[in-house]
């Protein structure tokens, strides 16, 4: 889980995009540091910009920040604390099938976590039964291990 191609290339994607936002953004900030502010300059700035779009759905992101807090909290298995929102849902399995994910263990405890359940199995994940997730993190020292309760899908 530690090395995943799928998910360092979308980091390596996220960390570029933002370093090109930040060189438009001092564009952007030159042209309303004018003294006069050229208008056309501006709009020409704002759609500009509409052509560079963040690269990563919600969904795709979701399964990311699964796999990086996975990886922060050091977990024995691919944990995923918080589901997309439906919409995003279908995206976050084309992300985890991506990456090669082949099992997942649902530890979020949101309120909407019955419709996430049936979703997942809508789209063709099998619940595999109740596991827990041991996470190890070290953030703060010496600290000890947590479980958290899970429900096992594997992703079709």
């Amino acid at each position: 889980m530690k090395n995943n191609t799928f998910f360092e290339e979308m980091k390596k994607a996220g960390y570029a995009y933002e370093d090109e936002r930040t060189e438009r953004k001092k564009i952007k900030d030159a042209i309303l540091a004018a003294k006069d502010i050229d208008e056309e300059a501006l709009k020409a700035w704002y759609a500009e910009e509409e052509k560079h779009p963040f690269p990563f759905s919600k969904g795709q992101m979701t399964a990311y920040y699964s796999w990086a807090n996975s990886l922060m909290r050091n977990t024995d298995a691919f944990e995923v604390n918080d589901l997309p929102w439906e919409k995003d849902t279908p995206d976050f399995i084309k992300a985890l099938k991506a990456a090669g994910i082949n099992h997942i263990v649902v530890t979020d405890r949101s309120t909407a976590l019955m419709e996430g359940i049936h979703l997942l199995a809508e789209l063709g994940c099998t619940m595999t039964g109740l596991e827990t997730v041991t996470r190890r993190e070290e953030r703060w020292g010496d600290e000890e291990a947590t479980k958290m309760p899970g429900i096992g899908f594997d992703i079709a």
